[in-house]
């Protein structure tokens, strides 16, 4: 009998044993499951943060060319020409915008900055040839001055809406 109580005890004893041992892995893999759960949260936050920062960035940015663009609309508007400076700002702008705006927009910056870089220059030139006397000349460079404002005068205030629209925070994905 005492041999049989004993057998039945270590029976009993490796029961519970495989029992508890078997508890505790489930307990313990739980917790690790929980803690991986956890992380990913904690990396899914991280990934948020990090695309919010790149947007904040990308917000500065455009509103520093939304803003120059602003200076520039302006200056043109009440000038009907830029000066250097205006110029190399804007010529500066249209080359940001290839990064920071869609295709199609940074074209249109690049092309309103065209139409004012060769209006400036057949505006020079027209001057040129009227110093020397050259009237036909003259004349032609400034129709071409002309039809290069022309250009830009429609393309601007479009431009500076398109820039604020897509500058706006709500247009964002």
């Amino acid at each position: 009998m005492t041999e049989l109580f004993v057998q039945l005890s270590s029976a009993i004893a490796t029961l519970v044993t495989g029992v508890l041992a078997v508890g505790a892995a489930w307990y313990v893999g739980r917790n690790q499951l929980e803690i991986q759960r956890r992380q990913t949260e904690i990396q899914l936050r991280q990934i948020a943060l990090s695309e919010n920062d790149l947007k904040i960035q990308l917000l500065d940015k455009r509103s520093a060319c939304v803003n120059a663009m602003r200076e520039i609309h302006f200056a043109w508007n009440r000038d009907r020409h830029l000066s250097d400076e205006d110029w190399k700002k804007f010529y500066s702008l249209s080359q940001d915008a290839v990064l920071l705006y869609p295709t199609n927009l940074a074209r249109k910056l690049d092309s309103a900055a065209n139409a004012v870089f060769w209006a400036k220059h057949h505006y020079g030139r027209y001057q040129f040839h009227n110093d020397r006397g050259n009237q036909g000349q003259a004349d032609e460079k400034r129709k071409q001055a002309y039809a290069e404002e022309d250009k830009a005068m429609i393309i601007m205030p479009k431009l500076l809406d398109e820039l604020i629209e897509y500058t706006r925070v709500s247009a964002w994905e």
